[in-house]
């Protein structure tokens, strides 16, 4: 819920009082972030030359901010 008037990312205008959700499920499918292969299990994806590429935990909404395995 906003708690105050607000503009967000592509000028979306965010009223006090608005409630707002995210989909977790479609947002781990998104092609843009992921590439055209998003729904396929590759962990390599963050590697580059031999090297894990740490991302912001809070990139991937759909662990909740955490590593899928614990």
């Amino acid at each position: 819920m906003a708690e105050e008037d607000d503009v967000l990312t592509n000028d979306y205008k965010a009223m006090k009082g608005d409630g707002m959700n995210y989909m977790i499920y479609a947002m781990g499918r998104m092609t843009y972030l992921l590439g055209e292969d998003a729904e396929d299990f590759r962990p390599e994806r963050w590697i580059a030359n031999g090297v894990f590429q740490q991302e912001s935990p809070y990139k991937f909404v759909s662990f909740n901010a955490n590593a899928k395995t614990k």
